[in-house]
C-alpha cells in the first residue's frame, strides 16, 4: 500500500542493562532531530503482509562491509559514524526501517538481503548524486530481473531524493553513539538517564489504511446488510400473511367467505355436528307443529317445531314426504331432506345444500386450518366477482336502468321452483315459494322432476359438466329429464334413492372441481410479477 507520509523523530531507547522494557520516549523538537516528508517521495514496492496500519521502526542502516561490490557506493554514500544493527543492544529485537543506496545490481541486491535478514518492515533507498524526487514510472528502479525483487522483499520500499537522504544518513551518523555524543547531549543527559541511547525514529502513515477498509470487509459488509433487509422482510411478509389468515378464519366462523362455494376448498360435515341439526316427523300441513327429535335419539321430545318450508319432496332422492310417517332433517337453510339421504351428503361430499347452497357448518365452525394459498385465491375470486359486478352495473346504466334478462339457468331455476311448490302436477305460473331465496342460489341439476322415478336433467348452466347417463339409463330428451335404470328401480325405494345420491354427488365432484379449476386458472394466469409480488408483500398484487 502506497505512504501518504514519512516522519523521522528522536527517540530515548532504555539501556536493557538495567531497564528491559522497550518504552521509547520521544525527545522534543527542539532538542531532536525531526522530519516530515508528504511529497518527494515514490512508493517502489507496496508489500504489507502483516497489513500494518502505520509503519513504525528504528532508522538504521544494513550492514554490508563484507561485499566488496558496495565498498565504493558505501564509502561514498554512508558516514563512517552511521546508525547500523550493531548500534542497538543485541538482546532486544527491535522494530526496524532500512535506508541504503540505489547504485549498482549487485549492491543493491545485498542492501535487500541484508534488510531480508535484519527481519525490517520497510527500506528506504535513494539514488546518489539525483536530487530531483523520484518521479511515476522511471525505470532506472529496476534489477534487471522483470521485478522479482519485489515478490522476494516482503516489506515495503520508498524512494526518496538524494538530498533528503544525505540529510537523513547525516542525523543517523550524529544519533549513533550514547547520550553525551549526540546533538545536546548535556540537556539530554540531564532529563534522560544517561545510560540510555539516543536514536532516529522512522513512522510510514499509509494511504486510506486506518479509513478504508478491505475488499472482503466491504463485501461481508454488504452482504450482513443484504441478508438483514432478507430477514427483515421475511418477518414482515410472515406477520402480514399471518394477519391475512388469522382475518379469513374469522369471516369463515362468522359465515361471511364460503370457501367451498368459490371453488377453493372443499369441506365437509363432522357426524356429531350433523346430528345436532333438528330431525321431525314430516306434516302435509306447515301450520301443523312437530315433535323435534333429540339429538342421536330416535325418540321425538315434547318440543313443538314450526317448519318454515312446505316441501313435499326430498331434492336428493325425488322421493315424496310421507305425511306424519316420513322422518325429516331440516338444514340451517330450513330445508328438509330424508336424514340417510342428507348426513351421508354431507358428511362425505359437500357442505352445502343441495337446493340454496347455504352452507350447513354451524356458525363459528371451521372445519379447516387457513392456509396462504386459500387467502390469495379468496381475494383474487373477490375481486374478479367485485369486477364482474361494476360491469354488469355499468350494463344497466348503459340500457337505461332496466335489468338485463334472466339467463337460461336463471329461467330453469325459475321453472323448477314452481313446480317444487304444486308438486307432481303440470307447471303453472304460481309465484315463487317464500322458502327460495333467489333463482341465482338453485342449481337445476339437484331440482327434482314431476315424477318420483325422474329427476331434472342438466341445464345451460351445467351441460358442459353433467355426467352422461349411465348404462341401461334412458333420456327423454322432451322433458329434458334421466330416468333411473329399470335394473336398479326394480329393485326398490332403497336402491332408487342410492342411485341418486351417487348421481348427485358425482354432479357436486364435477361442479366443485371445475369452480376450483376456474380459481385455480385466474391465480395462475396472472403476470409473473404480479404473482412474485403478491408472494413477497401480501396486499400489493
Amino acid at each position: 500500500m502506497a505512504a501518504s507520509d514519512i516522519q523521522i523523530l528522536t527517540i530515548i531507547v532504555p539501556n536493557p542493562q538495567y531497564d528491559q522494557s522497550k518504552s521509547a520516549r520521544i525527545i522534543n523538537s527542539s532538542l531532536g532531530y525531526t522530519l516530515q516528508i508528504s511529497t518527494g517521495f515514490q512508493t517502489l514496492s507496496t508489500n504489507n503482509p502483516n497489513n500494518y496500519d502505520a509503519i513504525e521502526g528504528l532508522f538504521y542502516v544494513p550492514d554490508v562491509s563484507q561485499v566488496a561490490a558496495c565498498n565504493a557506493t558505501y564509502s561514498q554514500n554512508i558516514p563512517s559514524n552511521v546508525t547500523t544493527a550493531a548500534s542497538f543492544p543485541s538482546s532486544q529485537q527491535y522494530p526496524l526501517i532500512a535506508i541504503f543506496p540505489w547504485s549498482s545490481v549487485d549492491c543493491v541486491e545485498a542492501f535487500l538481503t541484508a534488510a531480508r535478514a535484519d527481519a525490517v518492515r520497510a527500506a528506504i533507498t535513494f539514488q546518489p548524486n539525483v536530487t530531483t524526487p523520484p518521479s511515476p514510472g522511471d525505470y532506472s528502479w529496476s534489477l534487471q530481473d522483470t521485478g522479482h525483487w519485489r515478490s522476494d522483499n516482503q516489506y515495503p520500499i520508498y524512494a526518496v531524493s538524494s538530498t533528503l537522504a544525505v540529510q537523513m544518513l547525516t542525523q543517523l551518523g550524529l544519533y549513533s553513539g550514547n547520550m553525551t555524543s549526540a546533538p545536546n547531549g548535556a540537556i539530554l543527559a540531564s532529563q534522560y538517564d544517561s545510560r540510555d541511547f539516543p536514536r532516529l525514529f522512522t513512522r510510514v502513515n499509509l494511504q486510506n489504511a486506518s479509513n478504508v477498509p478491505s475488499l472482503w470487509i466491504f463485501l461481508i459488509i454488504v452482504l450482513a446488510v443484504l441478508l438483514g433487509i432478507v430477514i427483515v422482510a421475511s418477518i414482515v411478509m410472515h406477520l402480514v400473511q399471518r394477519r391475512q389468515r388469522s382475518n379469513l378464519q374469522r369471516r369463515l366462523e362468522r359465515g361471511e367467505v364460503d370457501l367451498e362455494t368459490l371453488g377453493i376448498k372443499k369441506m365437509n360435515v363432522p357426524q356429531e355436528k350433523i346430528d345436532e341439526m333438528p330431525k321431525y316427523t314430516f306434516t302435509a300441513d306447515p301450520d301443523v307443529p312437530a315433535a323435534v327429535a333429540s339429538p342421536n335419539s330416535n325418540n321425538h321430545s315434547s318440543v313443538e317445531h314450526h317448519p318454515s318450508f312446505s316441501q313435499t319432496t326430498c331434492p336428493i332422492c325425488i322421493d315424496d314426504f310421507i305425511p306424519n310417517e316420513t322422518t325429516v332433517r331440516e338444514l340451517p337453510c330450513k330445508h328438509i331432506f330424508h336424514p340417510e339421504c342428507i348426513d351421508l351428503f354431507l358428511r362425505d361430499n359437500s357442505s352445502l345444500c343441495p337446493l340454496c347452497k347455504t352452507s350447513a357448518l354451524p356458525a363459528g365452525y371451521c372445519p379447516i386450518k387457513v392456509t396462504n394459498l386459500m387467502v390469495r385465491r379468496e381475494r383474487l375470486v373477490r375481486r374478479m366477482r367485485e369486477r364482474r359486478r361494476q360491469s354488469v352495473a355499468a350494463a344497466i346504466a348503459q340500457s337505461g336502468g332496466s335489468r338485463p334478462p334472466a339467463t337460461r339457468a336463471q329461467a330453469a331455476g325459475l321453472w323448477f321452483q314452481r313446480r317444487l311448490r304444486v308438486g307432481a302436477g303440470t307447471p303453472t305460473a304460481s309465484a315463487t315459494p317464500p322458502y327460495v331465496t333467489g333463482a341465482d342460489r338453485v342449481r337445476s341439476e339437484h331440482q327434482p322432476a314431476s315424477q318420483g322415478d325422474v329427476e331434472l336433467g342438466p341445464t345451460a348452466s351445467t351441460a358442459s359438466h353433467a355426467p352422461a347417463p349411465g348404462p341401461g339409463s334412458s333420456f327423454d330428451t322432451r322433458r329434458n329429464t334421466i330416468a333411473v335404470p329399470p335394473e336398479i328401480a326394480a329393485r326398490g325405494a332403497a336402491a332408487r334413492r342410492a342411485w341418486r345420491r351417487e348421481r348427485l354427488a358425482r354432479q357436486q365432484d364435477e361442479a366443485y372441481n371445475q369452480q376450483a379449476e376456474t380459481a385455480r386458472r385466474a391465480d395462475v394466469g396472472r403476470p409473473l410479477w404480479r404473482r412474485v409480488v403478491g408472494r413477497i408483500a401480501p396486499g400489493l398484487d
